[in-house]
């Protein structure tokens, strides 16, 4: 049965993204199974699912004292509206602001959702809010590096609720080589795009790290 709490759009997303997920599965476990091997550890999707569901919290991480466009700040805003609001209302963000129709963020939204948001009526309530999956249970939240606070999600949340490894792909494109470098690049060349990733030695260390994994684990693919 449906959710009657979310909308024809939320609706909407969260089936372009099952069925996404359906169709991609079996690479998806390959690619899992490449990883695992050799660790001992066995390939159990079942188990690890249904741990998420039992033990798997969502936190929203943000900064309590940046300020909104009226003059309040992101805390005195959730005490008195009690809503949660993505950067198409707050317009404030860590780094770029590109919570517009035709921005990055609202772009690779619609490849990421199957274009639900972008349909006509779809206002920016409506819009995705985006949080970390705390398995471990930090008392920082699952992503403190986007705010000092966090909120903590019911478990209920989790049914509605897409979920990724890492950092969601924005690009659209396949984790390649000059992907990475591009990155590199514009870290150099765009400090300005990368500063919700903190100082920009430690952005293009992790772009190195990144690279290494890709020499590991990763498989020739013809573009």
């Amino acid at each position: 049965m449906s959710d009657p709490t979310l909308t024809a759009a939320q609706r909407a997303a969260l089936r372009h993204v099952r069925t996404v997920a359906l169709r991609d599965r079996a690479a998806a476990l390959a690619v899992v199974g490449r990883a695992l091997a050799g660790t001992g550890v066995r390939l159990e999707p079942e188990r690890l699912v249904g741990a998420i569901g039992r033990q798997g919290r969502v936190t929203l991480n943000f900064h309590p004292d940046r300020l909104r466009a009226d003059g309040r700040t992101v805390a005195e805003a959730l005490a008195t509206e009690g809503v949660y609001r993505s950067q198409f209302e707050t317009r404030i963000s860590n780094g770029g602001l590109t919570a517009y129709p035709g921005g990055d963020r609202d772009r690779w939204e619609e490849r990421l959702f199957g274009g639900a948001y972008q349909r006509p009526g779809v206002g920016p309530a409506q819009r995705p809010k985006y949080g970390g999956l705390n398995l471990l249970d930090h008392p920082d939240g699952a992503c403190p590096r986007f705010g000092s606070c966090h909120l903590r999600l019911c478990p209920e949340v989790l049914t509605r609720t897409t979920f990724c490894f890492g950092e969601f792909a924005r690009s659209g494109e396949p984790l390649h080589a000059a992907l990475i470098g591009r990155a590199a690049a514009s870290v150099v060349t765009e400090p300005g795009r990368w500063t919700d990733r903190g100082p920009a030695a430690d952005t293009l260390q992790q772009l190195k790290q990144l690279w290494h994994v890709l020499v590991r684990f990763g498989v020739p693919y013809e573009v």
